[in-house]
């Protein structure tokens, strides 16, 4: 399934699909502009429903990203596909 951005009017950003290698691309842009619209954004992630290390790659680099902007980002409800991908790099789950 392609990913998709959806928002609500609290300001969470709900991530769905796939998050991979050829997904990555499309969503860069998007997730830039959520990281510029506020100082806080939460996202969403429990409709993400499979994950691979550029993925992964992508939500890590969102959040550098908001640090070095001095804002941040926060991850919500962190489907198994991701905890099992940062598990496998040997990384802490997002949270």
């Amino acid at each position: 399934m392609n990913p998709t951005i959806s928002s609500d009017p609290s300001g969470t950003f709900r991530l769905e699909g796939t998050l991979g290698i050829y997904s990555a691309e499309l969503l860069l842009s998007t997730l830039t502009d959520c990281l510029a619209s506020s100082h806080m954004i939460v996202l969403d992630l429990e409709g993400v429903d499979n994950c691979d290390t550029a993925g992964l790659q992508l939500l890590l680099s969102a959040r550098a990203s908001a640090v070095e902007h001095r804002k941040t980002v926060q991850f919500r409800a962190v489907p198994e596909a991701i905890a099992t991908c940062c598990r496998r790099l040997g990384l802490p789950v997002l949270a």
